[in-house]
């Protein structure tokens, strides 16, 4: 995957427990060097971004009219935890873990809604 999104002066934020990270989108890779300007990610803010991001690929799978139901759950139980400190290494791991089985059980065919 490309790291750089090739637009001119615009920026996106991706949250992550517990910060706030923004990254420039710039209009070219070569001229900026983008990659080295980028914050580093640690081995568990990874994780965290892959288990949200996996958990808008399991909102895909679900009824268009219920789809906002599933994002706005999703966002909401990231939201609760982004006071951690990313030092506290058991709590980030206890929720990854919790996290990962929400998804699991939440992905089931059967399950259509959630509120």
């Amino acid at each position: 995957m490309d790291p750089c999104l090739h637009y001119q002066d615009r920026s996106f934020t991706l949250n992550i427990a517990p910060h706030c990270v923004t990254f420039p989108l710039t209009q070219s890779c070569a001229e900026n060097r983008c990659t080295d300007s980028m914050a580093r990610l640690s081995g568990l803010q990874r994780e965290v971004l892959s288990l949200y991001r996996k958990c808008l690929r399991e909102i895909r799978k679900k009824p268009v009219e219920t789809r906002q139901n599933f994002k706005i759950y999703a966002r909401t139980e990231f939201q609760k935890h982004m006071k951690i400190s990313k030092k506290d290494f058991n709590a980030i791991e206890y929720l990854l873990r919790k996290g990962h089985r929400q998804v699991e059980m939440y992905s089931s065919p059967g399950i259509r809604n959630i509120r």
